[in-house]
């Protein structure tokens, strides 16, 4: 997979220095965002049973927020990406050049679903590990969350 062209082509394409350090950060910064206003949304109040437990609630929202981040950047996000990548090589008349490459079809389409989706994969690992510790937090087993995972990276 690594040495096959259109797969490092979408890679170099979409992996700029700069393009991958901005979108970094930025996911980065609105975890953080997020993650102080679910702190600030678990807060007790009047009416919270006397059992109320508030880091408890916040990993258990900390984790659904985040778990649903990673499934919608690998269900949702990567398949948009891998079609919008074939209309753009349609639109600018490139399809037809990678037709006529060395390349099987397979090793194109593979090039393209792994290659134009980097990103996506590279965003949902950078926040794996905040939504393991949130899991943990909420006091989900570990089991549970490697079965989790498992689902959402093999399925």
């Amino acid at each position: 997979m690594f040495n096959n062209a259109e797969f490092l082509r979408n890679v170099r394409v979409q992996l700029t220095p700069r393009r991958l350090g901005f979108t970094c950060g930025l996911t980065i910064g609105l975890i953080l965002i997020s993650e102080l206003l679910i702190w600030s949304g678990t807060a007790p109040t009047k009416y919270s049973p006397s059992d109320y437990d508030r880091v408890l609630e916040f990993g258990k929202a900390s984790f659904n927020l985040l778990f649903f981040a990673q499934v919608t950047l690998l269900i949702a996000m990567a398949p948009s990406m891998i079609g919008g990548n074939m209309v753009q090589e349609r639109l600018r008349n490139t399809l037809i050049f990678q037709q006529m490459t060395l390349l099987s079809p397979h090793e194109v389409l593979l090039g393209k679903m792994f290659g134009s989706t980097a990103i996506c994969y590279i965003l949902s690992a950078l926040i794996m590990p905040f939504a393991i510790v949130s899991g943990l937090v909420a006091r989900i087993s570990l089991d549970s969350m490697i079965g989790v995972y498992l689902v959402l990276f093999l399925g």
